[in-house]
């Protein structure tokens, strides 16, 4: 969660009970964005563990050229 927005969480909770809706929009806010992080950061990692298995393949195979 951005620092900003941390602030913005914390000066809700010194407000009041009456701010309940506007913190639990700020988490589900910050719940969406780390779950996007999240999937992009598994599709990152795919993507390398395919890449690390073509260097594993190489390695089988010393001399002849790997594309990536």
């Amino acid at each position: 969660m951005p620092i900003a927005e941390m602030l913005r969480y914390a000066e809700l909770v010194r407000e009041g009970e009456h701010t309940v809706a506007e913190r639990r929009a700020l988490l589900e806010e910050h719940d969406r964005r780390v779950s996007e992080r999240i999937d992009l950061l598994r599709r990152q990692r795919e993507r390398i563990q395919r890449k690390i298995g073509l260097y594993r393949d190489a390695a089988d195979f010393a001399g002849e050229p790997v594309s990536a």
